[in-house]
C-alpha cells in the first residue's frame, strides 16, 4: 500500500453509513496504478521551498508545512508522497528559520499554515508558533487549512486551544469538506464553536468522481455551508497526484457540472472553480480568459502572472483505457 489507511473513530463510524465518506478514506487497489503524467509533487511546491518547510510561491503569501501528520488520510491527497509527509510538528529551530524569513520579507501579507493537518499539533506547540508569528509581524493575516472539523471535531472542544485562536484575531479557518454526509451534528457544532470564538470560516472542496460529481450533491453542500456561516471558497479540479486517477472527473464534464451548478445556488454559495497548473505555476480559475480551448496536449492554462501549462482531457476510466504506468517521479529538489 503506497499510502497507508488512517482514520479516526469518528470517521470509522461515518464510513459505515456513508458510501461517499468510505470512498474518500478507505484504501482502493486502484491507487496502485500510476499514469504517465501523474506527479509526486503535482503543485511543484519543491521549487518554491525556502527556510526548511515554507513555500514562497506567491509574492504576498507564505505557505508553511507545520506538520506532515494528519488525523486521517484522504485517499486523493495531492501531498500523499510529499517530502514533508513523514515530518512531525515544527520544532523550535525550524520555527525560528521561518520567522527569520518572514521578518526579512516585508511583502508577505498572509501566512498559510498547512500540512498535514495543523490541528494535529498540541496546544502548547500552537501557542509557541502563533506567538512567534504575531511578535514577528503583528498585523499579518493568518490562514489555517484543516480537515479536522470532519475527521475529529472533538479537537475543538479544547478550551485552551479555542482561547488561543480567539486571542489571535484575524485568523481564517479554511475547512476542507467535500460531501453533505460529512456535516454531522458534531461537525456542525464544531463550526459553530469556531464562529462564536470570532474566527472567519471558508471552505475548499475537491471535485471527486463517485463522491460529489453531481450537481444536487454540490448544491446541497454549498447551501448548507453558507447556512453554517462558512463561505464556499474554492472547488478544485483534481490534481495529477500519483494513484488518484479514479477520483478525477474529466475536465469537460467538470465544466458542465459547474456551469449547471451556477443555476442552482446563489453567488454567495458558489465557489471559484480552479486547478493548479500541473507541475507548478499557480492556481488558475477554470474560466475565460485563463482556460483555453482544448487541443492535442489538453486544456491550456494561463496563470494571471503569465505561467502556462496544460491539464489533460482524461477519459472516464483512464486506468482501464491504458493511459500507462510510470515509475515514481521524484519531487523537485528543495531550495534551502
Amino acid at each position: 500500500m503506497m499510502y497507508p489507511e488512517k482514520m479516526t473513530p469518528h470517521l470509522e463510524a461515518l464510513t459505515l453509513d456513508s458510501r461517499a465518506v468510505a470512498a474518500m478514506f478507505r484504501y482502493d487497489e486502484r491507487e496502485e496504478a500510476t499514469l504517465d503524467y501523474e506527479l509526486a509533487d503535482p503543485l511543484g511546491e519543491g521549487r518554491y521551498t525556502v527556510a526548511g518547510r515554507a513555500v514562497h510561491q506567491y509574492p504576498d503569501r507564505l505557505l508553511v508545512h507545520v506538520t506532515g501528520q494528519c488525523a486521517a488520510h484522504c485517499r486523493y491527497c495531492f501531498r500523499r508522497t510529499g517530502t514533508h509527509r513523514a515530518c512531525g510538528p515544527l520544532d523550535k529551530r525550524e520555527t525560528g528559520l521561518i520567522l527569520d524569513y518572514l521578518k526579512g520579507n516585508g511583502q508577505i501579507k498572509e501566512v498559510l499554515l498547512s500540512g498535514g493537518d495543523p490541528f494535529t499539533m498540541g496546544t502548547d506547540q500552537w501557542k509557541y508558533l502563533l506567538n512567534g508569528i504575531r511578535q514577528t509581524r503583528s498585523h499579518i493575516t493568518l490562514r489555517i487549512g484543516t480537515r479536522m472539523p470532519v475527521s475529529d471535531p472533538a479537537r475543538f472542544e479544547d478550551g485552551r486551544l479555542m482561547d488561543l485562536l480567539a486571542d489571535h484575531g484575524g485568523a481564517w479557518i479554511m475547512t476542507h469538506i467535500n460531501h453533505p454526509d460529512e456535516l454531522t451534528a458534531e461537525t456542525r457544532a464544531c463550526l459553530e464553536r469556531l464562529r462564536k470564538n470570532g474566527l472567519s470560516l471558508a471552505n475548499q472542496t475537491v471535485l471527486l468522481k463517485g463522491v460529489n460529481d453531481e450537481v444536487h450533491v454540490l448544491a446541497g453542500l454549498f447551501t448548507s455551508l453558507v447556512g453554517l456561516g462558512v463561505k464556499p471558497y474554492y472547488l478544485f479540479q483534481g490534481d495529477l497526484a500519483m494513484g488518484t486517477a479514479h477520483f478525477r472527473v474529466p475536465l469537460s464534464r467538470s465544466l458542465a457540472i459547474v456551469n449547471e451548478l451556477r443555476r442552482h445556488v446563489s453567488g454567495l454559495a458558489m465557489p471559484v472553480f480552479a486547478v493548479d497548473i500541473p507541475g507548478g505555476g499557480g492556481k488558475v480559475p477554470l474560466a475565460a480568459p485563463w482556460l483555453g480551448a482544448p487541443g492535442k496536449k489538453g486544456w491550456p492554462l494561463t496563470h494571471p502572472d503569465g505561467h502556462t501549462g496544460f491539464y489533460p482531457e482524461e477519459p472516464e476510466d483512464p486506468i482501464a483505457q491504458g493511459q500507462g504506468n510510470a515509475s515514481l517521479i521524484s519531487p523537485c529538489r528543495h531550495q534551502g
